[in-house]
């Protein structure tokens, strides 16, 4: 990111303020230039425990067929968005995220909780989605490292998938080309109100004033707007990750099996996720977390087993009871809007969410129904 410098931020003074420079504060931030508003992003510098940087940039949701109707338009609208950002993102910012549409199959192991073959398919069937069912031998022949004793696999070839580290170097990259005001290290205290409306962010370095401010800090959104009354239900979900070096290439596409899964990478890494763990914000790595990641590894390719284990690291998740972000203005309180709660769906979601939160401030036509995403929305039980 870029730091504002030695002359203050009195500088910085906007008609958007955004509190967050994940990949939702950044997309919002391009979201917004793009429509010719004058943006600062507001980042604390903080990379550990940020699910932006700690994903596996996987542009789906991971079971498709089991998510609510709104989280399924939501990633359609953004898997339309991602081939031009990542065009912008080689030609403008010169960062290649690596966009890499090779398809996912979803693998029935015995040792697996089973996967729900007849719901995907018919799930496939009704999007009008490309698909393909392979048996036991059909499967080793697409992918001849799975272990044999896979029954059954699902395959959506029209699945992509980015790395997130560089996605996020590029998107700042971008937005700072473009105009932003990209404030680094800084930490936000509390929210500025004039009376019931907002006007910027009290930060550790000072204040910081625009017309609006939107609220894309993960997980860490709640406590931020507690103090104006507002409960938001977004806790944070932790999400392990290990990175496995090969000299080789070991599959050709994405491979699910269970609740994880294997990621090729171009230079044959192999990245396997993840763990959902309720911990609160401790992000870091447990030794359990990495052993239930190798494990799985090895049960769907066994030559991981003679991998290197490179690197392992863990991401918050702002996690809402539905799933379902919240994107747009809260009630009742002027200038202030939110886009996180986007549970395990933030990559896929982001260029999606930000163009909805861009439409909600400008008062365009929004590509999708904004009341799915709306901060009062009626919750399940307990949310």
């Amino acid at each position: 990111m870029y730091s504002s410098g030695a002359g203050g931020l009195s500088t910085y003074e906007s008609d958007t303020l955004v509190v967050g420079g994940g990949i939702m504060g950044l997309t919002t931030a391009l979201a917004l230039i793009d429509r010719s508003e004058s943006v600062t992003v507001l980042d604390p510098g903080r990379r550990q425990g940020i699910s932006s940087w700690a994903g596996g940039g996987i542009l789906s949701p991971l079971f498709p067929w089991r998510q609510d109707p709104a989280v399924n338009a939501l990633a359609r609208r953004s898997q339309q968005v991602y081939p031009e950002l990542c065009r912008r993102l080689r030609e403008r910012a010169g960062v290649d995220p690596e966009l890499r549409s090779l398809g996912m199959v979803y693998a029935d192991f015995p040792s697996k909780a089973p996967l729900d073959r007849e719901r995907g398919r018919d799930w496939a069937r009704d999007q009008g989605i490309e698909f393909q069912e392979l048996d036991g031998e059909g499967l080793m022949d697409l992918e001849p490292e799975l272990s044999p004793v896979a029954e059954y696999g699902l395959r959506l070839p029209g699945i992509a998938w980015l790395r997130n580290p560089r996605l996020m170097r590029g998107l700042a990259r971008l937005a700072h080309e473009a105009g932003a005001g990209l404030v680094d290290g800084a930490t936000a205290l509390r929210l500025i109100q004039e009376g019931d409306t907002v006007r910027g962010v009290e930060t550790d370095r000072g204040p910081l004033h625009a017309e609006r401010v939107v609220v894309a800090a993960g997980p860490w959104s709640r406590e931020l707007i507690r103090p104006l009354g507002v409960e938001l239900p977004v806790r944070p979900i932790k999400g392990g990750m290990i990175l496995l070096q090969s000299s080789r290439p070991l599959l050709g596409q994405l491979v699910m099996a269970g609740g994880h899964y294997l990621i090729p990478r171009a230079d044959n890494r192999l990245l396997v996720g993840s763990t959902v763990d309720d911990a609160g914000f401790d992000s870091r790595t447990s030794l359990g977390a990495v052993r239930a990641l190798a494990q799985a590894a090895v049960d769907m390719v066994p030559e991981t087993a003679n991998l290197e284990l490179e690197d392992y690291w863990a991401g918050l998740r702002p996690s809402s009871p539905d799933d379902r972000p919240f994107i747009g203005a809260v009630p009742e309180i002027e200038g202030l809007y939110l886009n996180t709660g986007h549970s395990r769906n933030g990559v896929v979601h982001a260029p999606a969410s930000a163009e909805m939160l861009a439409t909600a401030l400008t008062g365009e036509e929004p590509p999708l129904d904004p009341s799915l995403f709306a901060v009062d929305r009626e919750l399940p039980e307990g949310g």
